[in-house]
């Protein structure tokens, strides 16, 4: 699911269930497993950007603005406060 939600980012289009879409699965499907896993979609999501966040920002090659895109916050202003 990490690697759907990486993909899917930059597109907008990172909800659970685009992510159940893209698994062929029911939404409720996915949120069984990631309780399983005591996780919910929120936090994964979070976690996720948190990571390349990380990564994005240590290259100096790429700016702010083309980070917020990539995480998939639109303005960059949500960025900057999340």
């Amino acid at each position: 699911m990490r690697e759907l939600i990486e993909a899917l980012l930059p597109t907008g289009r990172r909800s659970i269930e685009q992510i159940a879409r893209s698994l062929g699965v029911d939404r409720r499907t996915v949120h069984r497993h990631l309780a399983r896993s005591r996780e919910t979609f929120s936090s994964l999501l979070h976690s996720t950007r948190a990571v390349l966040a990380e990564q994005f920002v240590a290259h100096p090659s790429r700016s702010l603005t083309e980070v917020s895109t990539l995480l998939g916050f639109s303005p960059l202003s949500a960025f900057s406060r999340w």
